[in-house]
């Protein structure tokens, strides 16, 4: 395995500061989540191809590192749903408004990854916000 399993949802948040978190609106957090994961397949395939390109076994190396992109990627677009907070009436109220076929299936595709990472944690936190949208 290349990294330990973490089951565990780590936010930022202790890395925002409060005056950081008083402005920041949850449609930053949502719109950071869908793009880090809608565009996943693009940046993991550029980056593997270059590595894999700049090195006499970078093939031998590029599933090992589309895997690690691949935990990259999926943590860091769920620390950034870790913000939203279901008990906040300002990130209810956005949840309630928003066009959500985009994260939606950025959701789905995260909920898949974890499943298959056995981190199931995770995905009762995705799933919940998800029920929460679909309503």
């Amino acid at each position: 395995m290349l990294l330990e399993k973490d089951n565990t949802l780590t936010p930022l948040k202790t890395r925002l500061s409060p005056d950081m978190m008083e402005v920041a609106h949850p449609h930053m957090f949502i719109g950071l989540f869908t793009k880090m994961v809608n565009k996943k397949d693009q940046n993991i395939i550029n980056l593997t191809l270059a590595t894999a390109l700049s090195s006499a076994d970078g093939f031998t190396k590029s599933e090992k590192i589309k895997a690690f992109l691949e935990y990259l990627t999926f943590n860091q677009a769920l620390n950034y749903l870790s913000f939203i907070d279901l008990n906040n009436k300002t990130h209810t109220d956005y949840l309630k408004s928003f066009d959500a076929t985009s994260f939606l299936k950025a959701s789905n595709q995260a909920l898949e990854y974890f499943s298959e990472e056995e981190q199931y944690e995770k995905c009762v936190f995705i799933k919940k916000i998800q029920d929460f949208i679909k309503g």
